[in-house]
């Protein structure tokens, strides 16, 4: 009786063991999934995708009004530089299509090897208000025609705009090093899909 007894204890705690076990299991699978969704939700709010390498570069990116970083006296130097005959209330009524609320999304690559320049590739997406369906649309109203400046018009889609920054004039210091920003930036814009 007693070795029944005992025998019927060890099946109940190997029942016990089985039991937990195939929870914890379950909840790690779990885990995994919401771990995984969270990604799909996060990158589908993200408008842009690119190829990653944590060994060349990093990546910060930070929220802005788009107000804030385009204005029309800023669009009609830009423009007189380019040789359009634009004026300011043109530009007005382009960026009259943006609130106070619409938000823009800068992206720092930073390289993270030696570098001779600061090492930062900038991309700088803003919504598509103004409704561009063809880059070269885009391009007469944004475009830059110096170098070395941070918003060069890019990309489009339906509902945002890209912007590029230049990776600066061409100089070398002779150091040897590589050019960080081109290094960052010949990596990445190959990659880039913008939603």
């Amino acid at each position: 009786m007693i070795k029944s007894f005992n025998k019927g204890i060890s099946t109940l705690i190997t029942i016990i063991i089985i039991v937990l076990f195939i929870i914890l299991v379950g909840g790690v699978v779990a885990w995994q999934y919401l771990e995984i969704a969270k990604k799909e939700v996060i990158s589908e709010i993200d408008p842009l995708t690119y190829g990653e390498n944590n060994q060349i570069f990093s990546v910060t990116k930070n929220e802005f009004k788009v107000l804030d970083r385009f204005n029309t006296s800023q669009l009609q130097n830009l423009a007189e530089e380019c040789g359009r005959d634009k004026d300011e209330h043109y530009f007005k009524e382009i960026l009259n299509h943006f609130s106070e609320d619409d938000k823009g999304l800068e992206y720092k690559f930073n390289y993270l090897q030696e570098s001779q320049d600061k090492g930062e590739w900038i991309v700088t997406i803003i919504p598509n208000k103004i409704g561009y369906a063809d880059l070269e649309d885009f391009k007469e109203d944004f475009d830059i025609c110096f170098a070395g400046r941070d918003r060069y018009p890019s990309l489009i889609s339906e509902n945002y705009l890209l912007f590029v920054s230049s990776c600066g004039t061409g100089y070398d210091d002779g150091s040897g090093r590589p050019h960080g920003c081109q290094e960052v930036q010949n990596i990445v814009e190959p990659t880039i899909k913008l939603k």
